[in-house]
């Protein structure tokens, strides 16, 4: 499910990235994959500027679901319509 798009909301979940409590931080996780693809770019952007390992690590692990919960989704909707073969 994709949000309508808040720029500065994505941005701002972004920089807590490094929430040390993990309750708050899977909020957060979660809140970003709402974004679904649309998030993508940010992340990586942020991706590149980071230097600590634990947020490096968080966004990787949060664009790679978001990539398998896109294809999963495609897939879905691609079987649903009566495809038979890939």
């Amino acid at each position: 499910m994709t949000l309508s798009f808040d720029t500065q909301e994505l941005e701002a979940l972004i920089r807590m990235l490094d929430e040390p409590d993990e309750a708050i931080f899977d909020q957060i996780r979660n809140k970003i994959l709402e974004y679904g693809p649309e998030a993508i770019p940010f992340l990586e952007e942020s991706w590149m500027q980071l230097s600590g390992e634990k947020e490096i690590e968080r966004i990787e692990e949060i664009m790679r679901s978001i990539r398998l919960n896109d294809t999963f989704s495609k897939l879905k909707t691609w079987a649903g319509e009566g495809a038979t073969s890939l």
